[in-house]
This record gives C-alpha cells, sequence and structure tokens, in this order.
C-alpha cells in the first residue's frame, strides 16, 4: 500500500498554512498562537508516525504485512482527523478550520475506500497496485487538492522571502511570526 516512487503524500500542512495566512488580519489574538502549537503537534506527530511505518513496510512482500499496514494507517488516519476536530479554534479562524476539516475528513474517506481494496486484496500484486485502482485515484485527487492548497499558500509566503519581510514588521507580534514559519512544509520532502 505504499505509494509508488515519487507520488506524494498526504500531508495536512495546509491547515496550518491556511492558519498562518489569517494572521495578517488578526490582532494579538493570544489563543490563535496555542491553536496553531496544538495544530502543528498532533500534525507533527501523525508524520512521524507515518513516517516510520512506511520505513518499516517498505520491501515487505508479505500480504499480511501490507495489510496490517493498511489497518494501522486507516487507524492513523482517522486518530488524526479526531485529534484536529477536537481542537477548538479561536473565533478568528473557525470557519478556516472548518474547511479544512471537510478537506481531511474527505481524504480520510477516500483513503478509507482504497484501504478496504488493499483489505480484500488476495496477493501482494493486488495490493500493491492498490493505488492504480479507482480508489487510489481517488485518494491520490484528494491528497492532490490538499497538497494544492498547501502550496498556493506556500507561495504567499516565500513571494515574500520565505517570511523574512516580515521580520521587521513590529506590528507583528513574535509569536504571529513563529506561526508563519512553521506553516511550511507542504510535503515530506519539504519538511
Amino acid at each position: 500500500m505504499i505509494e509508488p516512487a515519487g507520488a506524494s503524500r498526504i500531508v495536512f500542512g495546509a491547515l496550518l498554512v491556511v492558519v498562518a495566512l489569517s494572521l495578517a488580519s488578526c490582532s494579538d489574538d493570544v489563543s490563535l498562537s496555542g491553536y496553531a502549537t496544538e495544530v502543528e503537534e498532533v500534525i507533527t506527530e501523525s508524520n512521524s508516525t507515518l513516517d516510520a511505518m512506511d520505513e518499516a513496510i517498505t520491501g515487505s512482500t508479505s500480504l499480511d504485512d501490507m495489510q496490517q499496514y493498511a489497518r494501522d494507517r486507516r487507524e492513523l488516519r482517522h486518530a488524526l482527523l479526531d485529534d484536529l476536530m477536537a481542537i477548538e479554534p479561536p473565533a478568528t479562524v473557525a470557519d478556516l478550520h472548518h474547511e479544512a476539516m471537510e478537506a481531511i475528513a474527505d481524504l480520510v474517506r477516500a483513503e478509507d475506500a482504497l484501504v478496504a481494496r488493499v483489505l480484500a486484496a488476495s496477493s501482494v500484486e493486488e495490493a500493491a497496485n492498490a493505488w492504480d485502482t479507482p480508489e487510489g485515484r481517488a485518494a491520490r485527487t484528494a491528497d492532490e487538492r490538499t497538497i494544492r492548497l498547501c502550496e498556493a499558500a506556500q507561495d504567499t509566503f516565500d513571494r515574500t522571502e520565505a517570511g523574512e519581510e516580515y521580520e521587521d514588521l513590529p506590528w507583528i507580534p513574535d509569536d504571529m511570526k513563529r506561526v508563519i514559519r512553521v506553516a511550511l512544509g507542504c510535503r515530506a520532502e519539504d519538511r
């Protein structure tokens, strides 16, 4: 169930970027910084666990191992969604939080269908080729949608010389500058 070489990984940095983009219109809302920190911690933990799972399954030729990986990945995705939904956003980003949760929920549903395909596989080849099925393509499309959202926001920051432009703006509180900096990493290779 590992994605083919070169395929993008599902990364939930988009939520952080959306939060950071909203900072330009916010005052010194301390709870926004706390919210961003909570979101970052949940995402970082999930990505670390998935990275370790991916490394452990790489090269496996066991159908049982591939199916267990799929089950574990599904469990991790649902836990991520539950953890993110449990975070109460400040009013300034409530709408954005809701939109991000909908996108992530769509992604989880698409991966659920892909996992079901892997669990129904009767051979290693069938499980390994799951990304080339309608369920795999739907999961990849949901993945790409999340990454495009993240990269569009990232592009905005890149045009400001990776946030350096914000360093000399005294009206942006330091904790908000930090949030802008942690909003990077739309793809695994960028983390």
